[in-house]
């Protein structure tokens, strides 16, 4: 009889997941589509929800409530940002409610929502669309490779 093997870090596992609000919001869900794949410790996921299913089982179907600080973090209003409009690349079309990504000259991308715009400048909030906000994350664990 072979031992059942639990998730732990460099394992693959194949999985569905549905993350909502704590208000019962759907954000996001694999149920009824095909599974998703993800190595724990490459960074698939954030680091809390990654911790959650370490340990896991094929077969187990868990739901993790997270509070903000332990999801998607808290809200930072240090991370909203008025930009002249000319410092966006020429032609690009800034609107409320965008979704723009920055890459940094280190290579690391940001992305912000557009809050406002003004005839010169517009206000971009760099803080995850979730931040604040406590999380939901239910999953089922299909299978777990090397």
């Amino acid at each position: 009889m072979s031992a059942v093997r639990t998730a732990g870090p460099g394992d693959t596992l194949t999985l569905h997941y549905r993350l909502r609000t704590a208000a019962g919001v759907e954000i996001s869900s694999t149920f009824g589509d095909a599974p998703v794949t993800v190595t724990l410790g490459a960074h698939d996921m954030a680091p809390p929800l990654e911790t959650r299913l370490a340990g896991l089982v094929a077969g187990d179907h868990r739901i993790f409530e997270l509070p903000a600080v332990e999801g998607f973090g808290l809200y930072n209003p240090d991370l909203v940002k008025e930009m002249a409009l000319a410092d966006f690349p020429p032609g690009m079309t800034v609107a409320r409610g965008q979704l723009l990504e920055f890459t940094l000259p280190n290579e690391v991308t940001l992305s912000g929502t557009v809050e406002n715009v003004t005839w010169n400048s517009a206000v971009v909030d760099f803080n995850h669309p979730l931040a604040g906000c406590d999380v939901v994350l239910e999953v089922a664990i299909v299978a777990i490779g090397e």
